[in-house]
């Protein structure tokens, strides 16, 4: 890592296999999509270089396994994070319930008690499939004091978005805190993001926006 970098930030991605937190990292990083993205076996990591108010700040994003047998080395990385990013498919009614029967008590128990926490609904541009209405998402946010975007990897809807309120809250509470990836956030949690309710685009002829 450059001796310059000045903040470090840990962004840890959970919830169960298939919902695209790889996707989403691959679009955000990368600006890519393949629809064979292999599964994640353990954990992963990306990191990426921003310039903020003038400071130079490195994000590594964590991509944690979905299944169950990888459990005990997902809370071993959950440790030291600034912000978790549970992800759901909007498609599939088991894996937003099992964010809130399942990741989120793991969460909460490994992490610290002044994280920023965002809830994404992945796979926006299948609306035809959609088993977790929109207000029950907006709701459940709520009730857990989280940010809350839809976004499709696909065709780049809110990907950037999602990252830019993250990273946001991640900035204005650790300015006058530790440079160490482990220091303790500082200051109140801002209230939930708005749903964005613009036309999601339909699905693109190319994998780069």
């Amino acid at each position: 890592m450059s001796e310059d970098v000045e903040y470090n930030f840990k962004i840890i991605l959970v919830g169960e296999g298939g919902v695209g937190k790889s996707s989403l990292i691959r679009r955000y990083i990368h600006n890519q999509f393949d629809f064979n993205n292999p599964m994640t076996i353990g954990v992963d990591s990306e990191m990426k270089r921003l310039t903020l108010d003038g400071h130079s700040v490195m994000l590594h994003l964590w991509d944690t396994a979905g299944q169950e047998k990888f459990g005990s080395l997902t809370s071993q990385f959950i440790r030291g994070s600034h912000a978790a990013v549970l992800v759901y498919d909007i498609t599939n009614q088991k894996s937003f319930q099992n964010l809130f029967r399942r990741w989120i008590d793991k969460v909460r128990e490994w992490g610290t008690n002044n994280m920023v926490y965002m809830l994404i609904g992945n796979k926006a541009d299948e609306e035809e499939k959609r088993q977790v209405t929109q207000e029950l998402a907006v709701n459940k946010a709520k009730e857990n004091n989280m940010l809350f975007l839809e976004t499709s990897c696909m065709n780049c809807f809110n990907v950037e978005k999602a990252f830019q309120e993250i990273i946001g809250q991640m900035w204005n509470k650790n300015r006058i805190g530790s440079q160490n990836l482990n220091s303790v956030i500082l200051g109140p949690r801002r209230g939930i993001q708005a749903l964005d309710t613009e036309e999601i685009p339909k699905k693109p002829k190319r994998r780069w926006c």
